[in-house]
């Protein structure tokens, strides 16, 4: 069967530790700047000063995420008939980085009540391109690294990237101490760019193996979209995999609110952000690095349920929280449960199904959970406006026990891929 298949025959040992050598490069500069972005302090605290509103924060999360949602299915279509695919995620990493320099540029440059207006078609935008290179990347890394190493491999480009992240992260807290809003936020911004960017550069390093079952091109992608059904029923563990994917990306809404939530009860400087943010780049960094090791050993059906115990965990805690050092522990657990989500949800995806599938199967599952994103998103930062913002978090907390509801009833596909060779 196609879920532990090797990549390409040919793929040489040689090969291998080059792609190895190029994808941590890639790692440690290019998730770096990604991460000081993404992680859920900077850039929701920059949207809440800009707007001074807690459902802007949300907004700015939806945008990226409907831009997410349209773009993996077009992704799959352009690579699903490619056997090499590298140029295709150079060509839309490429268009991500822009898109972190121009939200870089409105920061320092355009005026608050310009720069008001302008983030929201960039973040959407980057949405998009993200999304489009995400199908393209992951197909990438599928076929040059062993499916019995991806977790050890993504644990520990995650854990370089982690280590500069904390680095940088303390910079930028010192940056926003001294220049604050928008002109810190704007170096910060720019920083991760120029940081990204020199990280996309290792990818072009990678050797590619070629793909070895392909679907013919030239198909009508209509036709591909109405054969998507059929694809999510055919497996019904994959099906239930697909539901958990959905509630787990529905309760990322909350992700942003941690911060507004400590911000409120507590404050938050410069060197507050830095450390929160530290403490969640570390809690990721070394959280992957484990559940890798553990998903290459046991599966990553339980890193997703561990990883969703420890994320429940910490939005309890924050509920909880009488002072800020408590904010430290709960940034711990929900760094550690996020960075075990995503790693889960990226291999798991990998694992069901046939080659020639794997592009559709990756852009149906990533546009749907990013849907529910979107969904999620919204409805945190309207909650947010309209009642507490510690219900964004009890949303949270039920979704993710759903999600572990369809988890435990999964079978772990490399598990089924053996047993028909017993």
């Amino acid at each position: 069967m196609s879920f532990s298949r090797p990549p390409a025959e040919s793929h040489s040992r040689l090969d291998r530790r080059r792609n190895y050598a190029a994808l941590l490069a890639h790692g440690l500069l290019g998730m770096t700047g990604f991460r000081l972005l993404q992680a859920p302090t900077f850039l929701p605290t920059y949207i809440n000063l800009l707007t001074g509103a807690n459902a802007a924060v949300g907004v700015a999360s939806a945008c990226q995420s409907l831009g997410m949602f349209v773009s993996p299915v077009l992704s799959a279509a352009l690579v699903e008939h490619r056997r090499h695919v590298k140029w295709v995620a150079l060509l839309f990493g490429g268009v991500m980085r822009f898109q972190m320099l121009l939200l870089a540029l409105v920061a320092l440059l355009a005026p608050v009540e310009v720069a008001v207006f302008l983030v929201w078609p960039v973040l959407l935008v980057w949405g998009f391109s993200s999304g489009m290179q995400m199908v393209a990347f992951n197909l990438l890394f599928a076929k040059s690294v062993p499916v019995g190493r991806r977790g050890r491999l993504q644990g520990t480009r995650n854990l370089a990237a982690g280590t500069s992240v904390i680095l940088l992260s303390v910079a930028a807290g010192w940056v926003l101490d001294r220049y604050g809003f928008p002109r810190g936020y704007g170096l910060t911004f720019l920083g991760a760019a120029l940081l990204a960017a020199t990280g996309l550069a290792f990818m072009g390093f990678i050797r590619e193996p070629a793909a070895l079952d392909v679907h013919d091109a030239g198909l009508d992608l209509r036709a591909r979209l109405g054969k998507l059904p059929d694809l999510l029923r055919s497996d019904p563990h994959y099906a239930r995999f697909l539901s958990a994917r959905l509630l787990t990306g529905a309760a990322r809404g909350a992700l942003p609110f941690y911060i507004l939530l400590v911000g409120e009860r507590f404050g938050v400087s410069g060197a507050r952000l830095a450390g929160l943010t530290v403490t969640f780049a570390a809690a990721q960094s070394v959280g992957a690095l484990m559940w890798g090791l553990l998903g290459d050993r046991s599966g990553y059906r339980a890193v997703y349920v561990l990883a969703l115990g420890s994320w429940i965990l910490g939005s309890l805690t924050v509920l909880w929280a009488p002072a800020f050092p408590i904010a430290y522990a709960v940034f711990l657990l929900v760094g550690a449960g996020f960075s075990g989500v995503m790693l889960a949800s990226q291999n798991l995806v990998l694992e069901f199904g046939r080659e020639r599938d794997r592009p559709m199967r990756i852009a149906a599952t990533h546009s749907l959970a990013e849907a529910s994103g979107v969904a999620g998103f919204l409805t945190a930062g309207v909650v947010s406006q309209l009642a507490p913002i510690e219900s964004v978090f009890l949303m949270a907390i039920v979704l993710h026990l759903l999600a572990l509801r369809k988890l435990i009833r999964i079978e772990d596909p490399r598990r089924a891929a053996r047993e028909p060779a017993l």
